[in-house]
């Protein structure tokens, strides 16, 4: 009876490993299984031939250790924005008993995250994501690293910016982005841009003679709606005449009650 309880026991406890620990492999998360009895692990990442990269060897080891992420790491590390989306890597898993095989080991992509790719143009400056920041401001310098615009646009989930909604004089600017983790430093998250003011010229229009018609109204002292004759006069006096009382909200349209408003 006995026997047969650590049998259940044992079995009970397998399940539970599994259930807890069931093979993953993703960016998001790297996840094993407890192999037989086997409580230290360690974590090597790889290339897509799983070929062990000397300084990635023996990456993470410890008791009891069944999960890595990816992502998590390059954030802490950040090294997210030297990769770009989609490179492929491996992972390998080894402890007493024996190193990778099926369950132990996987091939991963870099995801993509949500943004834009950089670019640094004088139309549009634009930038990814920094690890897991939400926040970002953009500061504009000039070339000796000056601020000119200091925070010029923070907000969440900011990653473009276009230069002409400054008003900029012509010349050379640079530009930093900074986040929750971090101010510029990054490729991906600083560069150049120039503004230039073309001289707009008017092309010669030729004047083409204006004739005056005959006025078909005068100003001839009228000042009150009542002395209106209709909504084209009264126009006519509020727009030429002074001293008129005819427009009483000041809407732009005379006597709306008499006979503008109908």
């Amino acid at each position: 009876m006995k026997k047969y309880l650590l049998c259940c026991f044992a079995l009970l406890l397998a399940n539970y490993y599994s259930t807890l620990f069931a093979y993953e492999s993703s960016y998001e998360q790297i996840q094993w299984d407890k192999r037989d009895n086997d409580t230290f692990y360690c974590i090597d990442i790889t290339d897509d031939k799983f070929q062990v990269n000397p300084w990635l060897q023996a990456l993470f080891c410890g008791e009891n250790l069944y999960r890595f992420s990816p992502k998590d790491y390059l954030n802490q590390m950040q090294r997210s924005n030297s990769l770009a989306a989609g490179t492929r890597f491996g992972w390998r898993v080894w402890s007493p008993s024996g190193y990778g095989g099926h369950g132990y080991e996987g091939i991963v992509a870099v995801q993509s995250c949500v943004g834009q790719p950089y670019l640094s143009s004088n139309i549009l400056l634009q930038w990814g994501c920094r690890g897991n920041d939400s926040f970002y401001c953009i500061d504009i310098l000039n070339t000796q690293g000056h601020f000119v615009k200091q925070a010029a646009m923070c907000g969440d989930g900011l990653h473009q910016f276009f230069p002409a909604s400054l008003d900029l004089a012509a010349g050379d600017y640079r530009w930093k982005v900074w986040s929750n983790s971090g101010y510029g430093g990054w490729e991906q998250f600083e560069g150049q841009f120039t503004v230039t003011n073309p001289v707009i010229t008017t092309p010669d229009i030729p004047e083409i003679p204006v004739t005056t018609p005959t006025a078909k109204y005068t100003c001839s002292g009228k000042t009150r709606c009542s002395q209106m004759t209709s909504c084209e006069e009264a126009n006519f006096y509020l727009r030429n005449c002074p001293n008129t009382a005819i427009d009483g909200d000041n809407d732009g349209i005379p006597c709306e009650d008499e006979f503008c408003g109908h």
